[in-house]
């Protein structure tokens, strides 16, 4: 990944100025992680934004517009190697017992079902991406 746009990622995501959701890149408002680095895409003018449908926001250029994960424009911008990028990390429950054993998952389902805040997948993605 390229350093400078994730240096722009991880700061946005630990800014506070985007309400986390989940499911879609961005909807009624709330983004999943990969759907902060297509609004920083937006604002870089690499891609433009669409209404898509119940609520959502379609990214991308005319041919290549998605709501769930990354346009390819945007993953060119920012160097990374898959639409939707993976990192590695211990799953686990709240049992202390557990020996958690370290998997490569894409960010978008430690977003999605595994329900980690954006402080959390900024650290995975800076030391990681």
């Amino acid at each position: 990944m390229k350093t400078d746009i994730k240096r722009q990622w991880v700061e946005a995501l630990r800014s506070g100025d985007y309400q986390q959701g989940k499911e879609y890149l961005r909807k009624d408002d709330k983004f999943c992680c990969l759907g902060v680095l297509c609004d920083l895409a937006v604002k870089a003018g690499v891609v433009t934004e669409a209404p898509g449908v119940n609520g959502s926001t379609l990214y991308g250029v005319e041919g290549d517009r998605d709501s769930e994960v990354l346009p390819r424009a945007v993953q060119e911008w920012a160097g990374l190697d898959d639409r939707v990028p993976s990192v590695v990390t211990s799953l686990h429950d709240d049992d202390p017992d557990d020996d958690p054993e370290a998997v490569s998952i894409e960010v978008a389902e430690l977003n999605d079902s595994f329900c980690y805040d954006f402080e959390a997948l900024a650290d995975l993605i800076e030391a990681q991406l």
